[in-house]
């Protein structure tokens, strides 16, 4: 993993000297680079994290994003803790398993996974930082907040999250124990910054953590055809700088960097076959890390932040099979979402977000209504969670607008109904 690091950084050194012509990601927008020499009197805070939501062919948001892919450590703060017996847990013990009690509106269409916020100060000093979350949940945290809302067991809507931390951000430099998570855990990279430590009581960290669930959509929508032609439409009135369209087989995978989406604009796509198109797991996967990081730090975060987020997140941008579209939001889609405010005010607030958009194209769609269909005539049970795999609620969500017939139709309502 050094070597790839490695080859990352170099990758991204080589293209920040490169000209705008030379390299497609580039454009007239300044790399962050590195944090400076000399911060004086400046406060600064970056912040980088991943809206996840699912999309059909047709380029509807389903229903059903609410189950964990990455554990956090034991000392992460969640709802489901502080319920002690469950309270807002649904069906699991996994904290952004989280879901409103029964009777409630109870669809996630976006999952908010780690946003971190990092602080950058010569000097120790206070802050206050408050996160709203108008149309979502906060639902795991690290360190302890000092206020939050909707109160635990008070909650009847994906809607009302809010969460205040009082923190300490200590002298650059401080050598102070930080707590130690599981091995190979997400929360080790995030923590490769030179970022300040920041303190709440006996909790230290690097940075301020938070995860949620959403219920709200994005003006960003992904179709597909039959022919395999791909349609990414910018339907707000911000561009979108940067658009990844990729693939991973388990084997094999492409990433392929799109020209950005101008404001209400769409771009239209022939999608690669992974067979021709693919390279080999280690290859792609270095392609992919350097191209993301590269569109990372011309958003606007220092180089380290931006190789952080992409090793932090490896696993499931990469290398969980499927299909997908990663997009970098427009900071006025973050700033209206996530309303962030801190005191004292910084001198600088960089906020990225990483739109990760998984789709089923409409020619898997086909395929797997075939075999919905064919089991359903021979009487078979299908498998949904072990055939279909972690997407399977908002797939099916999405199948149900489709001709089933009747058989299919009444299998998948009744799977929906235990979620």
């Amino acid at each position: 993993m050094k070597s790839l690091n490695r080859t990352i950084l170099i990758r991204l050194r080589a293209a920040k000297a490169a000209s705008p012509f030379a390299f497609l990601l580039l454009s007239s927008t300044a790399f962050a680079g590195e944090r400076p020499a000399q911060l004086g009197e400046k406060f600064i805070v970056h912040e980088w994290g991943t809206f996840t939501s699912y999309q059909g062919s047709n380029g509807r948001t389903q229903h059903g994003m609410y189950r964990e892919e990455e554990a956090l450590p034991g000392f992460v703060q969640g709802r489901c803790k502080l319920t002690g017996s469950g309270g807002d847990v649904h069906g699991s013990p996994k904290c952004s398993d989280f879901m409103p009690k029964s009777g409630s509106p109870l669809g996630v269409d976006q999952k908010m996974e780690t946003p971190v916020i990092y602080f950058y100060s010569d000097a120790k000093k206070q802050a206050s930082v408050t996160v709203d979350f108008p149309s979502g949940i906060i639902s795991q945290w690290f360190p302890e907040a000092t206020a939050f809302s909707p109160a635990i067991d008070h909650v009847d809507r994906v809607a009302g999250g809010k969460m205040t931390w009082d923190v300490t951000v200590n002298d650059y430099g401080s050598d102070l124990a930080l707590p130690t998570p599981m091995a190979a855990s997400i929360w080790l990279p995030s923590r490769q910054v030179n970022a300040n430590t920041i303190s709440f009581k006996d909790q230290n960290e690097k940075f301020v953590f938070y995860r949620g669930l959403g219920q709200f959509t994005v003006p960003f929508y992904v179709t597909s055809n039959i022919d395999n032609k791909v349609t990414i439409q910018n339907k707000s009135d911000e561009p979108i700088a940067n658009v990844f369209l990729m693939e991973f087989d388990g084997n094999r995978g492409y990433f392929l960097p799109l020209k950005g989406v101008g404001s209400n604009h769409s771009i239209d796509i022939a999608k690669p076959s992974i067979a021709l198109n693919g390279h080999d797991k280690l290859e792609y996967l270095a392609e992919a890390k350097s191209a993301l990081t590269q569109a990372l730090a011309q958003s606007g975060l220092y180089d380290d932040e931006a190789l952080a987020m992409t090793n932090t997140w490896e696993s499931h941008y990469f290398l969980t099979p499927g299909v997908r579209v990663l997009y970098v939001w427009p900071r006025a889609w973050a700033d209206k979402v996530l309303p962030l405010s801190i005191a004292p005010a910084p001198d600088q607030i960089v906020r990225t977000m990483v739109g990760r958009v998984e789709i089923t194209t409409a020619q898997q769609e086909q395929a797997l209504i075939g075999d919905l269909q064919t089991a359903a005539a021979a009487a078979t049970r299908f498998d949904y969670d072990k055939k279909i795999g972690r997407l399977a609620e908002p797939i099916l969500r999405g199948l149900l607008s489709s001709n089933l017939g009747e058989p299919v139709k009444v299998k998948i309502e009744e799977y929906l109904r235990r979620q």
